[in-house]
């Protein structure tokens, strides 16, 4: 069994619906893959948090009054979720998997009564941050081993210290060595960072667009993750996605960065174009030469020549930022790697229609990241 029919047969795995046969193939793959059986413990955390709703969670008494009548008293009706939640079908391969039997309706029931709950809860009103190595600096207090930061203060490391930031009660981050941040926001709908250099790892539980990081060449807008993020001196950056999606945002200017992804930003530029984790050198300079240089145009074609399907949703972002004439090879070489679904036209989009775009982008994106390591 490979790894396209392993992830979908994981929903009836979960629901002990498939064969003894099927049931031990997939077994067999589980215990040979690790993208295949990182899949699987996500699927497993989300069944556990519906089994453990009702224990874990103490909504607000007035919450079913809420929700009581958007399902009526006839057929039950799917409950309108938060905005916050839209982005998060773009790349939810989970979700398109498990579009069936329990698995669904469990995950549908943790997102929508989480998501009323996590908006109606308090929120701290300072961090916690603990002392990993060296001396850490709150708004020029020296840590011993915690402290807190306040909104307006700054969190400072030199060359050997790192510390452990508590993100209100969401997450949290580790904070390596020349860093310095501040906290701008905290509050139930935003908690918002400004990050002048240095590198952080983040690891992030809320709905979409809820834990915000700005830095001088970007902002990293959470929609679900865990990320390495880096910015040096001059306040370029570079983010790797180890789960979920970031957006990178900058003067209207917008760039999808999934799980097995980076994304570089340039002061001045904002974020440059996605590109596979595994992709080579070749790649990365021919794109930082696309995004950051004059002659950009011209490395289009070194670009086409050596994509591959790891390669994806590079060439996604490609056709929306070449003009027309080059968009045609954009759309050739791209479909030649990954197929459009059968109501994407080529001339839907050459004109950028945003409903195919969205449509093919839904069709690749399990194969050119979720497994991403078969290429």
């Amino acid at each position: 069994m490979n790894h396209i029919e392993t992830l979908n047969r994981l929903s009836d795995y979960a629901d002990h619906s498939l064969s003894e046969l099927d049931r031990s193939d997939v077994e067999k793959h589980l215990r040979t893959c690790e993208p295949c059986s990182r899949e699987m413990q996500k699927l497993d955390a989300l069944l556990k948090q519906a089994t453990d709703l009702s224990r874990t969670i103490e909504p607000p008494r007035e919450l079913w009054s809420r929700i009581a009548p958007m399902l009526g008293t006839q057929e039950p009706k799917l409950i309108p979720l938060p905005s916050a939640f839209h982005r998060r079908s773009r790349w939810g391969f989970e979700y398109k998997s498990w579009v069936r039997y329990s698995t669904r309706i469990a995950v549908g029931l943790v997102v929508a009564i989480g998501g009323f709950w996590f908006a109606s809860r308090p929120s701290p009103r300072a961090w916690e941050v603990a002392r990993l190595e060296g001396t850490p600096r709150i708004a020029d207090q020296h840590m011993t081993q915690s402290g807190q930061l306040a909104v307006g203060d700054w969190l400072e490391t030199d060359a050997f210290s790192r510390a452990q930031l508590t993100i209100a009660d969401i997450g949290h981050a580790e904070i390596g060595p020349n860093s310095r941040l501040r906290l701008v926001a905290t509050r139930e709908t935003e908690h918002r960072l400004e990050m002048t250099q240095g590198r952080m790892s983040a690891w992030v539980s809320a709905p979409p667009r809820i834990f915000i990081v700005e830095t001088p060449s970007g902002t990293a807008v959470d929609l679900g993750c865990s990320y390495d993020l880096f910015v040096n001196e001059s306040g370029n950056g570079t983010i790797h996605v180890t789960s979920g999606e970031v957006s990178l945002e900058f003067d209207g200017k917008e760039s999808f960065v999934p799980t097995g992804a980076m994304c570089e930003t340039r002061r001045g530029f904002g974020p440059g174009t996605p590109y596979s984790d595994l992709s080579s050198e070749v790649m990365r300079k021919a794109l930082r030469q696309f995004d950051f240089e004059k002659d950009g145009p011209n490395a289009v074609d070194s670009i086409l020549k050596i994509a591959g399907n790891a390669d994806a949703i590079t060439l996604w972002h490609i056709l929306q930022r070449v003009d027309e004439p080059a968009r045609e090879s954009v759309y050739d070489r791209f479909a030649t790697l990954i197929p459009p679904p059968k109501q994407v036209t080529k001339e839907g989009i050459l004109r950028l229609d945003k409903n195919m775009l969205e449509d093919w982008l839904n069709e690749f994106a399990a194969r050119s990241f979720s497994l991403k390591r078969l290429f």
